[in-house]
């Protein structure tokens, strides 16, 4: 794998102060940049005295989390597995690490007020292929026939074993954000205290002594972050036209189409789940009841709206 020795712009963010730490003729800036989950991953490691397969590690995380929600083929009992299995049984054993993300996934769906929905996998399938032939838009009774699961069909069992009824699940936004804590928990054993990490739209910045300044999607709105992730759900990451209109893939459980509240909504916070999850939510709520969410929770958001306006959360 290519490494390159110089620093590079995190691909959704542009990094108005490039100079992350002072460094020596001994410590070097790592980087590299792949595709995996549907999305271009940039890490950028800083001040470390050499790689040792640090960068190789990453990857091979992120790509395991890929494969495990693959509909290509069937890894280590993966979604595909879920799907497309035969097995004559009532209950089926899978990953370990799937299991979680589709328990999380569960746990979310009553935090999130039901925006989050993983049994909507199906309908996604759907604008997927709508979204590869860049022409069309799929019908509401087509995407009501592609709705075959809800949210109780999805039986848990002890052991990682859940009811087999061949659910497809969408769990992309939640293997990110899986992927990505791997990731920082994993650079923290290594004792990497100063890096970024780029996946889509959703950055996680950690440093020693310095603060980042980012200009967020879209709009001019400048913010300092240190030690933060920052989750962005924008209109703009996946997306394809259709005479002269934009159709993206964030779509709403209740109507089963794109939500249009907002082009983009960022959320800067410590826990990379919870701040993926809520970047998400927000996106897929109406703003003034998002700025309720977001005083309950605690959460700092700030919008960009159909108007070319920001709104920022109030605490």
């Amino acid at each position: 794998m290519k490494l390159y020795k110089t620093l590079i712009p995190i691909i959704i963010v542009m990094i108005l102060i490039a100079l992350f730490i002072k460094t020596n003729t001994n410590n070097k800036t790592y980087t590299t940049t792949f595709k995996t989950l549907d999305t271009k991953v940039n890490i950028a490691i800083y001040g470390i005295k050499k790689e040792n397969k640090t960068i190789d590690k990453i990857e091979k995380i992120y790509n395991e989390y890929n494969s495990l929600i693959s509909l290509d083929n069937n890894t280590n009992n993966n979604l595909y597995y879920i799907v497309y299995n035969e097995e004559n049984s009532d209950k089926i054993t899978i990953n370990k690490k799937l299991y979680q993300m589709i328990k999380f996934g569960k746990e979310w769906y009553k935090k999130s007020n039901h925006k989050i929905d993983i049994s909507m996998g199906s309908v996604l399938e759907i604008y997927k292929m709508y979204m590869g032939a860049k022409s069309g838009y799929p019908s509401i009774n087509e995407l009501k026939r592609a709705k075959v699961s809800d949210i109780d069909d999805i039986v848990l069992y002890k052991n990682n074993k859940i009811k087999n009824n061949n659910i497809i699940f969408d769990l992309n936004y939640i293997a990110r954000a899986f992927a990505t804590e791997e990731v920082v928990n994993y650079l923290k054993k290594q004792n990497i205290k100063n890096y970024t990490i780029n996946i889509g739209y959703n950055t996680v910045f950690s440093s020693t002594n310095k603060e980042y300044k980012i200009a967020l999607p879209d709009s001019n709105e400048i913010i300092n972050v240190k030690n933060k992730t920052v989750a962005t759900a924008s209109s703009s990451e996946k997306y394809y036209e259709y005479n002269k209109k934009k159709y993206h893939n964030l779509i709403l459980p209740e109507t089963l189409k794109q939500a249009d509240f907002t082009k983009n909504v960022t959320v800067i916070g410590k826990n990379i789940k919870t701040t993926f999850m809520q970047a998400k939510i927000l996106f897929l709520t109406d703003i003034d009841e998002g700025l309720e969410y977001t005083k309950k929770n605690n959460i700092e958001a700030i919008w960009y709206t159909n108007e070319n306006k920001t709104i920022k959360s109030r605490k």
